[in-house]
């Protein structure tokens, strides 16, 4: 039987000149032959893919030093191949080439056909036909390796034998290459192939949701972003996945300081709400195929639960659901996407690539040193440590990780003292570009602060800040860009190397100019939020922009947003607006649903035709309270309809929170 070999992209050693023997490999005639046990022959100047529309012309080239290509109605046309291209998944047919890894030339191509059978088991079979090298490559190995690939994907097929036909003078190149002589072929011609017969219409193109920025990313990288069809409102990379429809919007600003941030998802998850809002109608519009999401975090993304719930009417889309924790997870999420998108061959190259290039930072390391201590924060209000597979690219970049694990959770840091074991300090906030950074740094004073200052990393200048949106703590390619730019901050000797600083990463001291350059991005994301949904704002004074949260909104602002998350139907962002005394009393999101719909007053703040005249007490209240008046005036046959009072009265009692944020600790009925 066919012993395992391991992917040939990119192949292993050059095999000998035997291999010239390949150039006519598929000839008509000849004995039938079948592949042993063999190793594969490999080399570091090709790489074998799967054939792409874009090979049209190089196919006809080599395919023309097999045999003739023209046929009654002439020869093929690019139509032709790219019909043949996008059926040949129905058909269980992979047409693999080689590809000059200099030139970008095709070396050779070689096709798999695999037959089902009712013998042995319902087993499969698998073909082998137009194996061909270009006459300048023979003896390069291109045709062992070629062949080498299609057993593995016949294997992977559940093939359980490989055969293929050739010309008695091509024989003893196959049996240099594991097969061996069976049987013997017996042909029926049935003259030319007409025009008219064509393959197998293709099977409709998948359309893919995104609701991560990670796979958004990977579905990319994989060459499949002509699949997508919506994404998440935090993909933003590459640039042209943001021309898609947003089928998300946060219930929290991602805009606002980070210790309001914190408090603000922490309320939103203590009251049992989603995170974020799915806008049902437009997922049901996009009518996709497959939905990626996550089930790690349900703060970083919408999770498999939120999207069961607001997406009830698509029972036959496939919800493909990724969790990595490591960096091997990472990888494998590569591979599971680029299955759910039938293209299992990019996916194992891609991770071939990218285990390669995080491979190969170790040897440019200088020897003899310690591995420099390494701490990435994540957080910068609460300072929290990282883990997950970001303590693996510090790994791999030459450096160990203090204040996380691999695989392991963010953690609180209780005092910038603690950070006096890190040779480096890299500040790289989730979801924050450097110009956000700068802002958070500005804004929380944590730069002055004699606990700060006193850390050794500090005063030797070994503080670096990094993109945190794009790299670190985002679960996709830029795994590889994150260890590069460790190992570029860390060393030293290798500073601008991989070419990530001044463009992904700046020194402490480096950053005020690279924020303060021409062209230089907003501290903040263009973002809709979630109906009832208070913004954060930006203020700019002193150069630099420091952001402020909603301490600076009024009473009436907040009352405002409450009644239009209830006119909208949205009782998460509603809720999440009271008090956490008040969330306490009403026992979460559910009962105050109920509540609300239950009472003829209350329920008049469900109607958009009800008018609503918002009048604060005293000005805007004072520091730490306020009372806002509610006048709500309900169209009359709405009124008579839904059985609800036509004018009710209310009084919203607020508080103003430890953060800053207005919020409402109840609500009177005035008769």
């Amino acid at each position: 039987s066919l012993q395992p070999r391991r992917p040939a992209t990119p192949c292993d050693a050059a095999c000998d000149a035997d291999a010239a023997f390949d150039a006519t490999a598929a000839a008509r005639s000849g004995p039938l032959l079948a592949p042993s046990a063999t190793s594969m022959p490999s080399t570091q100047d090709f790489l074998l893919r799967t054939a792409e529309p874009r090979d049209f012309a190089a196919m006809c080239e080599l395919l023309s030093q097999l045999t003739v290509l023209d046929g009654p109605c002439g020869p093929p046309t690019r139509g032709d191949w790219e019909r043949m291209l996008a059926g040949a998944a129905a058909r269980e047919q992979s047409i693999v080439v080689a590809e000059d890894a200099h030139s970008g030339a095709l070396l050779g191509t070689a096709s798999l056909i695999v037959e089902h059978k009712l013998i042995r088991g319902c087993g499969r079979v698998g073909h082998v036909e137009d194996v061909v090298t270009r006459e300048k490559a023979r003896g390069r190995g291109v045709g062992r390796a070629l062949l080498g690939r299609l057993a593995e994907l016949a294997r992977e097929a559940g093939c359980y034998k490989v055969i293929l036909d050739c010309a008695d003078k091509n024989a003893a190149f196959y049996e240099k290459s594991g097969y061996r002589r069976a049987e013997l072929q017996m042909r029926l011609d049935l003259g030319p192939p007409q025009r008219g017969a064509r393959p197998p219409a293709p099977a409709p193109s998948k359309r893919v949701l995104s609701l991560l920025s990670a796979s958004t990313e990977i579905v990319c990288r994989l060459g499949c972003a002509h699949l997508l069809v919506g994404r998440s409102h935090g993909c933003d990379d590459p640039p042209l996945a943001t021309a898609l429809p947003v089928a998300t919007a946060p219930r929290v600003d991602p805009n606002a300081p980070s210790l309001q941030l914190d408090e603000a998802v922490r309320a939103q998850a203590a009251a049992g709400g989603p995170i974020y809002q799915i806008r049902s109608e437009l997922v049901r519009s996009l009518r996709p195929d497959v939905i990626i999401t996550q089930e790690q975090c349900r703060i970083c993304a919408v999770t498999p639960e939120d999207v069961d719930a607001a997406c009830v009417a698509l029972p036959s889309t496939a919800l493909v659901t990724i969790m990595p924790v490591t960096l091997d997870d990472v990888l494998g999420d590569v591979v599971t996407i680029a299955a759910a998108l039938g293209a299992p061959e990019r996916g194992r190259r891609l991770v071939a690539h990218m285990r390669a290039r995080l491979g190969a930072i170790a040897p440019l390391v200088p020897a003899g040193a310690p591995a420099p201590r390494v701490a990435h924060l994540e957080w910068l209000a609460p300072l929290m440590g990282s883990g997950y597979w970001i303590a693996e690219c510090v790994q791999a970049a030459g450096c160990s990780m203090v204040h996380g694990t691999k695989g392991g959770h963010s953690r609180v840091i209780e005092r910038a003292s603690m950070l006096a074991d890190a040779d480096l300090i890299l500040l790289a906030p989730c979801g924050f570009s450097l110009e956000r950074t700068r802002a958070e740094l500005s804004s929380l004073q944590l730069l002055q602060s004699d606990e700060w200052r006193a850390l050794p990393a500090v005063r030797s200048g070994a503080v670096a800040v990094a993109d945190g949106n794009l790299y670190f703590n985002r679960s996709s390619c830029g795994v590889v860009e994150a260890a590069e730019i460790v190992a570029e901050a860390a060393h030293p000797e290798l500073r601008g190397l991989f070419g990530h600083h001044g463009r992904h990463w700046v020194s402490l001291s480096e950053l005020d100019a690279f924020c303060d350059r021409d062209g230089a991005a907003s501290p903040t994301k263009p973002v809709a939020l979630a109906s009832g949904v208070a913004a954060a704002a930006v203020e700019n004074g002193g150069g630099a922009a420091k952001l402020r949260g909603t301490d600076t909104a009024t009473p009436s602002a907040h009352v405002d947003a409450q009644l239009k998350a209830l006119s909208d139907g949205d009782f998460a962002s509603a809720f999440a607006l009271n008090s956490a005394a008040n969330r306490a009393r009403l026992s979460g999101a559910a009962n105050f649903e109920a509540i609300v719909k239950g009472s003829p007053s209350f329920s008049v703040l469900l109607h958009s035709s009800t008018v609503c005249v918002v009048q604060c007490d005293d000005g805007e209240g004072s520091a730490a309270a306020a009372a806002v008046r509610v006048q709500a005036t309900a169209a009359a046959d709405t009124a008579a309809a839904a059985n609800i009072a036509d004018e009710v009265r209310f009084v919203f009692d607020l508080s103003c929170s430890g953060a800053g944020r207005w919020e409402t600790d109840g609500v009177r009925i005035e008769c």
